[in-house]
């Protein structure tokens, strides 16, 4: 895994603060090097998403970190990661405002490396998904209910659940698949998702998994 971060998951890291008097305080108090914090988030989500280097294809020079007055929580793309203050300014205990605002980063920083086939969706609970495996996602956000195909913590806890144990995640289906994160990234990469990744990987269709899960919570 050194060698993807040394040769396909280093980026040049640019960081700008506009709220550093304001409601972006809290993030340079509790990040005090973003570009360290930067470099390890991107060779964290490379190890996550990816076996082997020559599978990164998605794979930005330069990352652009942007702390300004918007609202919201966080967006990126085209290299760019952009966290509102707004939402800094809600976090007021130092412990609580890292282990958050690293998790902020993670989430982003996989939509700059994830594939996309598959709709915002199966995007955004892929990238919750490197959150918690990254374990900066807390499991007291995992509910039951809803479907595999909504966002965020919905579909990210389900593949983690798929998964089995790692990061924050200590419980898993029986005949896990610790690798199925890595599949479904893979099945995501084209045009189109290949759902057939479930039943290729572990032995059943999706909402059969779906179901499995929902009685497991």
């Amino acid at each position: 895994m050194a060698f993807i971060a040394a040769n396909k998951c280093n980026p040049e890291i640019q960081f700008r603060n506009d709220e550093a008097d304001g409601d972006g305080a809290m993030f340079d108090t509790v990040i005090p090097d973003p570009v360290a914090a930067m470099k390890a988030i991107a060779c964290q989500v490379c190890t996550i998403l990816y076996r082997e280097p020559a599978e990164i294809t998605r794979n930005p020079s330069t990352i652009r970190l942007r702390i300004y007055d918007f609202e919201g929580v966080a967006n990126a793309g085209g290299g760019n990661i952009n966290f509102s203050s707004r939402h800094i300014a809600n976090y007021r205990a130092p412990e609580d405002a890292r282990f958050e605002f690293l998790g902020v980063l993670i989430h982003e920083a996989t939509h700059l490396y994830q594939f996309d086939a598959g709709g915002g969706g199966l995007v955004e609970g892929m990238a919750d998904f490197v959150r918690i495996r990254a374990g900066h996602h807390r499991m007291s956000r995992r509910v039951p209910g809803g479907a595999w195909t909504e966002p965020y913590t919905t579909s990210g806890f389900f593949f983690s659940w798929l998964a089995g144990p790692g990061g924050l995640q200590r419980d898993g289906r029986g005949r896990a698949d610790r690798d199925i994160g890595w599949a479904i990234n893979e099945a995501m990469r084209g045009s189109e998702f290949r759902e057939s990744v479930f039943m290729e990987r572990l032995g059943a269709d999706v909402d059969t998994l779906w179901r499995e899960y929902q009685d497991a919570l």
